[in-house]
């Protein structure tokens, strides 16, 4: 009995000493893991960048394309060259208005916002002129005009009152200042146009605030319908080309 369970041993021995020895993993060093797992992250990060980035190009593209057309739907004789300042101007500093942080302001879109008082003040004519000697695309009288330079470091001369990127500057700045002053975006645009001392005193031009908020409302839906619709499949695709 001994011999036979020592014979089946030494067979069982025998056995699994044919087997493949099984080598353990070899651990990847602390340092090397730390590498890699820092340039998966810069890699991803850097794609987010990158995706983020042409989003913003392609917005920007569509609002220029957008704001260009509004404009010539508006005014169809207005100059190429003057277009494209226009266009230009009200892109940048649209995005310098500033109407505070309440919740009822966030939600409105800059551009559509200043596209819609110019188009108020002047129907976008750079030699529109008031009774009152107010001129250009947001109807500034020389007083203000040359006050609001001073105050916010505007380079400005008389003579260049209407050009795009003097009248629509200072007209913005005057506006954050009324906004600030009044209180409120609807009291800071009916002192726009009456001036703070009257709103204060009688309340302004009611219809003012009304025809803006009209023309607002239009530029948004125009954009809306007009902006071709685009599956998640065809933006992504957009974004990585």
């Amino acid at each position: 009995m001994k011999n036979e369970s020592k014979n089946l041993l030494e067979k069982d021995k025998g056995k699994l000493s044919n087997l493949p020895i099984l080598k353990k993993k070899a651990k990847i060093p602390f340092l090397k893991r730390i590498s890699f797992i820092l340039v998966l992250v810069f890699a991803f990060q850097s794609t987010n960048e990158q995706v983020f980035s042409r989003y913003q190009e392609n917005r920007l593209l569509e609002e220029r394309e957008f704001v260009q057309s509004y404009i010539l739907s508006q005014r169809q004789q207005i100059a190429p060259g003057e277009l494209h300042r226009l266009v230009e101007t009200v892109l940048q500093e649209s995005q310098n208005l500033d109407f505070g942080n309440s919740i009822d302001t966030l939600a409105i879109n800059k551009t559509s916002f200043l596209l819609a008082m110019i188009q108020t003040e002047s129907q976008f004519k750079k030699t529109a002129r008031s009774k009152k000697k107010a001129q250009g695309y947001m109807q500034l009288l020389h007083p203000t005009a040359k006050w609001m330079a001073e105050k916010n470091g505007i380079a400005y001369e008389q003579k260049k009152i209407q050009e795009p990127e003097i009248n629509i500057t200072i007209g913005v700045a005057y506006m954050n200042y009324l906004t600030k002053e009044m209180g409120n975006l609807e009291k800071a645009t009916l002192a726009y146009n009456a001036g703070p001392a009257a709103v204060r005193k009688w309340g302004g031009v009611n219809a003012y605030w009304t025809t803006i908020n009209e023309h607002y409302k239009a530029i948004e839906t125009l954009k809306k319908t007009t902006r071709p619709k685009k599956t998640k499949l065809q933006s992504m695709v957009a974004l990585l080309d």
